[in-house]
């Protein structure tokens, strides 16, 4: 497997990482802080914030399906694994947080492949 985890600045590339990078903070960091603290944390869950959570996931997961399927590699960007790749991973791939595999196919297939992923 490819060794570089980067595209250079003069690769357009370079530039979708960044948004990919940007993206998860913004559209995953609150929603599943939010689904950890009411799953695990707190006595009595919210379940408005839970709910509100979820639609915040999956808006953000079906994003992240459509640009698996529209790169085609199985990755998020480019034909290799990214720092996009691995920044996004821990957010999608939450142990005991929702994540509906029927509903995001290429996700879950991008989950394993990730997860598989072994450096060198």
């Amino acid at each position: 497997m490819e060794t570089n985890k980067h595209y250079s600045l003069d690769d357009p590339l370079y530039y979708q990482e960044l948004e990919w990078t940007l993206f998860a903070i913004t559209a995953f960091e609150s929603a599943r802080c939010t689904q950890f603290v009411q799953l695990f944390l707190v006595p009595q869950k919210d379940e408005k914030a839970l709910q509100d959570a979820g639609v915040k996931v999956d808006g953000a997961l079906a994003l992240v399906e459509a640009q698996l399927k529209k790169n085609g590699t199985g990755f998020l960007v480019g034909d290799h694994i990214s720092i996009a790749d691995f920044v996004i991973y821990p957010w999608v791939s939450c142990p005991g947080l929702p994540f509906d595999a029927e509903k995001f196919p290429a996700v879950k297939a991008w989950i394993e492949k990730i997860g598989a992923y072994k450096s060198s």
